[in-house]
């Protein structure tokens, strides 16, 4: 049978057909283009708007592209500059964290794969887009209070949260508006809470110990810091003053030990106001000691400080007597066989009480009291009789003198 030729129409249909049966089977023939999600168009030729980010606040955005050899297709920036801190990967994973603010424009090359870049056989056309890109980077929020000072138990304890907006690594400026303040992780020391209009944390802290706990800033756009801090509780810092006032002597070694409790392990003790006596001094573990080299009334006052600052003082007064010492009689006056004789014996100086006695023989009739220091009586027998009288104060420190008593005989009735 003759056939006949096709006519021109029907020429056309049947080239038609074949060339859309052959785009059906060739991958990668129809255009290449960037995907309008999760950066929108701004107009037919504008730039592709993503979504903002913050400074200091990790930032991910994927980019994807259709059509061609997808799903083979390589990103990459072509022109321009994204924001400092982010970057884009080969897969179009734009990543990292935005250190400044600002808005940023560049232009993205997204490209085919083809067999001799590892991609499939099918791609044997290879096709690329570009299109500019535009983030913006909003100021970020950071949280300024860089610790937390320490608290005690029972004291009345406050601390203001503080944040600001950063522009930049060295750039803080006012906050559009007063954050909310919450606890993330960790919690408060007991008797404390946290005003979440406010930022600022109050109370009496019930219970020692260091309590750790992170809080967050968060403004009504969305961004947000967060700030691990932590506040360490004290048991009040106390001065131990001796139990009873201590007394001293000149010349007699001196021992005052104070002591402190609570606080923080490693005290500092220091003379705060006033002086000690000469020869006495503060050692480093709170001991006053020394010998006073001098008498009188010496008004002190001594700190002592812990680890954690805590500061207590204890004001004390140290009378310092003069040396004990037998002031009078130098000598005894002469005494006479059946006259009343009475002496007494005066000290200077010492720590009261005393005790006193008497070495040596006295005349019959002659006793020492030791209650009174005093000597008395009528002697029953003349001559000459030698005796050392002592003292012994409360510091045990002893006064001597030696004396000589002479006894006349009794007058002669005559005289």
């Amino acid at each position: 049978m003759t056939r006949r030729p096709l006519s021109p129409l029907r020429l056309l249909v049947v080239l038609a057909v074949a060339v859309g049966a052959a785009l059906a089977v060739v991958p990668g023939a129809a255009s290449l283009a960037f995907n309008d999600t999760p950066c929108i168009e701004s107009g037919p030729s504008g730039p592709r708007i993503c979504p903002p980010g913050a400074v200091d606040t990790p930032y991910t955005l994927q980019i994807t592209a259709r059509a061609g050899c997808e799903p083979f297709h390589s990103f990459r920036l072509l022109s321009g500059s994204m924001p400092p801190g982010l970057s884009i990967s080969s897969n179009g994973l734009i990543s990292g964290t935005p250190t400044t603010a600002g808005e940023y424009a560049f232009y993205l090359e997204v490209s085919d794969i083809g067999p001799e870049d590892g991609g499939p056989e099918w791609c044997t056309v290879v096709k690329k887009s570009e299109r500019e890109f535009r983030i913006a980077i909003l100021a970020g929020l950071v949280i300024t209070t860089q610790s937390a000072p320490g608290a005690t138990t029972g004291a009345p304890y406050t601390l203001t949260l503080t944040a600001a907006t950063k522009a930049g690594p060295d750039s803080t400026g006012p906050l559009p508006s007063e954050p909310s303040w919450g606890i993330d992780e960790g919690q408060l020391p007991p008797g404390l809470t946290l005003d979440p209009a406010t930022g600022v944390i109050a109370g009496t802290p019930t219970a020692d110990g260091t309590f750790s706990f992170v809080v967050r800033a968060r403004l009504v756009d969305g961004r947000s810091a967060t700030k691990a801090l932590s506040i360490e509780v004290k048991t009040p810092l106390v001065l131990v003053p001796p139990e009873v006032t201590p007394a001293a002597e000149v010349g007699v070694l001196l021992r005052v030990q104070l002591a402190a409790t609570g606080g923080m392990p490693g005290y500092t003790w220091s003379l705060a106001s006033g002086a000690l006596p000469d020869g006495v001094a503060l050692t480093a573990s709170g001991l006053i000691t020394g010998r006073p080299s001098t008498s009188g009334i010496f008004r002190f006052s001594v700190s002592v400080a812990d680890a954690g600052g805590q500061v207590a003082t204890y004001s004390g007064v140290l009378r310092v007597a003069p040396r004990l010492t037998i002031a009078r009689p130098l000598a005894l006056r002469p005494a006479r066989v059946g006259r009343l004789y009475r002496v007494r014996i005066v000290t200077t100086g010492g720590v009261a009480p005393t005790s006193w006695v008497v070495v040596g023989r006295l005349p019959r009739g002659v006793r020492f009291d030791t209650q009174t220091a005093t000597l008395s009586g009528v002697p029953r027998q003349p001559g000459r009789f030698r005796v050392v009288v002592g003292v012994t104060d409360e510091l045990g420190v002893v006064a001597k003198r030696s004396y000589r008593l002479v006894v006349a005989p009794k007058r002669s009735a005559n005289r």
